[in-house]
């Protein structure tokens, strides 16, 4: 196999697998747009129920009579915190993966690019070597050779 041969072998190949990146990468962007939906409705859930618990507490505070701020106790803001790790964590890990898998594809999609443009670069350079040729064909032209023993000055002009 020639040195040429090797290389329009690792193209192909190169192109393959870069195909088949391109087609991963469109799953997981799909998937990262899932984890994204995910977290952002997970993170609703947990903005609803802070909003509802601060504001049912306020509401009763007022209807007490007692126009404080409104304070969690202990207890209940554990368990509010709580359910914010139990709410947000899972979405937050699977979009933190998805991120980091799209990133690698698209990372590793522009080195297969990278490695593609330079064997398209090597072959052509090959073509143009193959090209050019090996003998001189063009015919230079030989020094003449210069004689300075027979100068002839101008006669001078007689007055």
């Amino acid at each position: 196999m020639t040195p040429a041969e090797r290389l329009t072998a690792w193209h192909d190949e190169l192109a393959a697998e870069c195909a088949e990146t391109e087609q991963n990468l469109a799953a997981e962007r799909s998937a990262l747009a899932a984890a994204e939906t995910a977290y952002s409705e997970a993170k609703a859930a947990w903005a609803a129920l802070e909003g509802f618990v601060t504001g049912a507490l306020g509401h009763w505070n007022a209807l007490q009579g007692d126009y404080k701020i409104v304070e969690l106790m202990s207890p209940l803001y554990s368990r509010l915190y709580n359910a914010r790790d139990e709410l947000l964590k899972p979405p937050e890990g699977a979009r933190g993966a998805a991120r980091a898998t799209v990133r690698n594809f698209e990372a590793r999609l522009a080195d297969l690019r990278s490695a593609i443009n330079q064997i398209d670069a090597v072959l052509m350079a090959a073509k143009v070597i193959q090209l050019r040729p090996h003998s001189e064909t063009s015919h230079r032209r030989q020094p003449q050779p210069i004689d300075f023993d027979n100068i002839v000055l101008p006669a001078a002009q007689q007055h």
